[in-house]
């Protein structure tokens, strides 16, 4: 069900939907504002989901899935930006709430267990009691390529989760940067694990023989290196200076779309290390080329 108000829906225009989501009869989309945009790429199916477009010029952008449902309950306001990568597995409704014009970047090949939560605002105001200066700043969140976000995990503003990390059940985060191919748990949250790679497959129903045969894994898939990874913050600083969501589409175009099988465009090292650093030439050529 798509839901516009009286004044949209004498000029649908104002909304733009691109593709053709299909929905169950439990899903809604709603625009409660104007210069929004919804994208769905081709295999994208709702479950159980609600997307709201709570005021003006957001974009949600919704990559193939071509082996699991969404299942997604988000809250776009005003000038934010959504997008969500390929094949995602989510085993229950992911929350985002994302505001004053902040942005939520995940990545493709995630595993999303039941009850997460994810925000870039507090949202109310904090001051600092001697300077009257406000402190509590809203910041984005990226989340990479084949991350594991455990069950209740609840990420605040301002993480930067590398590919091949694993958020562990009631774990909560803010202004985290977690490296890639490590553990994160607890509240507040800190690394547990290091050097380590999860392959997706659940145990739930193991035989005897598959339980013994995963006891070693070939190949590495699931590692992840410092080659032609992205500027997560300049990627954040493109998106947020652009007021109207169709210029932050061809961002997202360029920039996330376009690297769809790039295996480690969202690799984070250890911090202070110089050779696990971010590349940042690849960003700067690939906007280089856009213009």
């Amino acid at each position: 069900m798509i839901i516009e108000s009286k004044e949209q829906v004498k000029t649908p225009k104002k909304n733009i939907i691109i593709g053709d989501p299909k929905m169950d009869t439990s899903s809604v989309i709603e625009f409660r504002g104007k210069g929004n945009i919804l994208v769905a790429e081709e295999n994208v199916r709702l479950s159980d989901s609600r997307i709201v477009f709570c005021g003006d010029n957001a974009l949600v952008y919704l990559s193939s899935n071509t082996k699991h449902v969404y299942k997604i309950v988000l809250d776009a306001w005003r000038e934010t930006t959504i997008y969500f990568g390929r094949d995602n597995y989510y085993n229950g409704a992911l929350h985002a709430v994302i505001s004053e014009r902040k942005n939520l970047i995940v990545g493709g090949n995630g595993v999303f267990s039941f009850g997460i939560w994810i925000r870039t605002a507090d949202p109310h105001l904090i001051y600092d009691i001697h300077t009257k200066q406000r402190i509590n700043e809203s910041k984005s969140v990226f989340i990479g390529d084949h991350v594991w976000l455990g069950q209740n995990a609840l990420l605040l503003k301002g993480n930067r989760i590398g590919s091949g990390s694993i958020v562990s059940a009631a774990c909560v985060l803010s202004g985290k940067t977690v490296e890639s191919n490590t553990i994160y748990a607890g509240n507040p949250g800190r690394m547990i694990k290091e050097d380590i790679f999860f392959s997706g497959a659940s145990v739930h129903n193991y035989t005897r023989k598959q339980t013994k045969e995963s006891r070693t894994f070939e190949g590495n898939n699931f590692i992840f290196e410092n080659k032609n990874a992205l500027d997560m913050n300049r990627i954040d600083r493109e998106l947020s200076k652009e007021k109207e969501a169709e210029s932050r589409l061809e961002i997202l175009k360029d920039l996330l779309v376009s690297t769809e099988n790039e295996k480690n465009r969202f690799f984070i090292g250890r911090q202070g290390d110089k050779k696990t650093n971010q590349n940042q030439g690849w960003l700067k050529r690939a906007f280089h080329k856009k213009g």
